[in-house]
Parts: C-alpha cells; structure tokens; sequence
C-alpha cells in the first residue's frame, strides 16, 4: 500500500503511521465516495481500520450496495475538526485546524460469517466501549452487509492552529 499519493501542499503533509493510526483510531465516522449508475454519491459510514482496510457494515440493498457492485473503485474520507480560527479584519481569512485522510481504494463484501461476526463485534466495540449491548452472532451478521475497502493509497494532511 502507498501510505501517501501527491499533495500540493507538502507542509501540511502527516507523515508518521502512528499519528495517522491515532486520528484513524479516534474518529467515528468517515465518508465514503462511489459511483454507481446513477451518478456519484457520498454517504456518511462508521467505520474500523484493521489490517489495512476499512470495514463498515450496510443494509444488504439500498444505493452504497448497487455502486459498490457496479463500480467497486472508493474513496473514504476521515477528518477531525480541531478549532475553529476566525477572521481578523479581511474576511476571507477564516479557517479551521484539522486533520483529515483520503484514502483510495476497492471495495468488496466480506462473505464469511466468521469474520463479518470479528468485524462486527469490532466495530461496536470501537462505538459503544463501555458495552452494554450482546456480542453480534452469526444470525445477526446474516441481515447486514460488511464491506471491506482495500486501500491502494493513502494521504493525510493538517493544517495546525496558529
């Protein structure tokens, strides 16, 4: 995998795995980008990374599932908002602090129960940490679509508070 694809502004570029794994680790939603027959689209989606992949699980219909079978070529999007910094005089001069991810990819469906069930339990884990809820079973995981996208690259970029 290609950890980083050209960025314009390459002071602005995240460098360290480690901090991009803490901002995957530490967002709850990202956005995912296909295009399907009719049109592109952008639905927000919780999400995992493991092993180099993002998972998210979906109803088994529905608009993310006819893209993902028409076009299976993704981009997902992560961003963390870190404060807002405003303007001083000229207007235009607004901005914000983040950190955000793009990455690229292709997605496919996860079709072994056993590991749609891993995937699963993962995510309510990273979602609801202090439980509260039944570990996902087999029969839980027959009604849900998991995809998995298996990202090609990767970049992500902050643009840090002054």
């Amino acid at each position: 995998m290609q950890y980083h694809f050209p960025m314009r502004r390459q002071e602005k570029k995240i460098r360290e795995s480690a901090r991009i794994g803490e901002l995957l680790a530490s967002t709850t939603i990202g956005r995912l980008g296909t295009s399907g027959p009719d049109g592109p689209m952008i639905k927000p989606v919780n999400f995992i990374f493991v092993d180099d992949c993002f998972y998210f699980h979906s109803a088994l219909t529905g608009e993310k599932i006819r893209h993902i079978k028409a076009d299976p070529r993704v981009v997902f999007q992560v961003e963390r908002l870190l404060e807002y910094i405003p303007a001083e005089g000229k207007p235009c001069k607004a901005s914000q602090g983040y950190e955000c991810l793009i990455a690229r990819g292709r997605a496919e469906f996860v079709e072994a129960p056993e590991r749609k069930v891993i995937i699963l339990n993962a995510l309510m884990g990273k979602h609801q940490p202090d439980g509260g809820y039944r570990s996902v079973t087999a029969e839980d995981a027959e009604s849900v679509a998991v995809i998995r996208i298996r990202v090609e690259n990767i970049s992500a970029k902050h643009s840090p508070i002054p």
